[in-house]
Order: structure tokens, then C-alpha cells, then sequence
């Protein structure tokens, strides 16, 4: 059996009165704190994220009044990795301190990062987040 520890940010459509079209969610940034500092360990580029329970769906409306959550990364009792939810895969090997940037946008909207940290020990159950 494989357990997992997942890390998921919510995005609401709060108060609106009109659909949120098209929502989706981007990591932007990922930093390691390292020695000497913070340091940029994802020179990729913004990569979409997948919303929760729906692999491989970027997109996704929001009623007025409703919220859903989108996939970051997990941990696994199987894997000696940090897998994030997006396309192409991204991994992160190393423990340690992570700050994540995530842009999250939809159509007709302004776009907002969300930015916080992760603390991974190496283990699926040492993955933790804080701000």
C-alpha cells in the first residue's frame, strides 16, 4: 500500500456574482535554502498544475461561492523524491527548505502569487508546510 502526504493550495470564487472561466494555477518558483542562502533551483519556467482528482485537467471554472484545490506536490512512503502535480514532471531529490511560488489566474481576472514554504526531511511524513 502507498501512502502519501500531499500539499494543496485552495482557490476560491468567493463573493463573484459571475463564473471564474478558465482557472489554473502555475508554479512559477521554487527555491532551496542552501548554505549560503536561497538559491533558484527551478530555472524552467511557469509549469501548469493539476487540479485535485482531476489528473491531467489544467483548467477548471468556478462558480460564484465556490472553492476547489490544486495539486502542488506529494510525498510517498515509495519514492525518496518530492513529485509535483504538473506537465512536464518536476522532482525534487534534496532535503530541506523550500519556498514555492505559485501564480494562480483566470479569465477576465487579475492573477495572484501565492508564495510559501516547505520543510522536507527526506520521508513522505516529514513533509510540511509553513509560512
Amino acid at each position: 500500500m502507498v501512502i502519501s502526504r500531499w500539499l494543496r493550495i485552495s482557490v476560491a470564487n468567493p463573493n463573484g456574482r459571475k463564473l471564474a472561466k478558465n482557472c489554473t494555477g502555475h508554479l512559477e518558483g521554487i527555491k532551496w535554502l542552501g548554505p549560503s542562502g536561497w538559491q533558484d533551483v527551478f530555472p524552467i519556467g511557469s509549469r501548469a498544475l493539476n487540479w485535485e482528482h482531476l489528473p491531467d485537467q489544467t483548467k477548471r471554472d468556478l462558480h460564484a461561492g465556490t472553492e476547489h484545490r490544486l495539486d502542488v506536490l506529494h510525498a510517498a512512503n515509495n519514492e525518496n523524491f518530492l513529485r509535483f502535480s504538473c506537465y512536464p514532471n518536476y522532482f525534487l531529490t534534496n532535503p530541506g527548505t523550500y519556498e514555492l511560488s505559485i501564480r494562480v489566474s483566470a479569465e477576465d481576472a487579475d492573477s495572484e502569487v501565492v508564495t510559501f514554504h516547505i520543510h522536507w526531511e527526506g520521508t513522505w511524513s516529514s513533509l510540511k508546510a509553513f509560512d
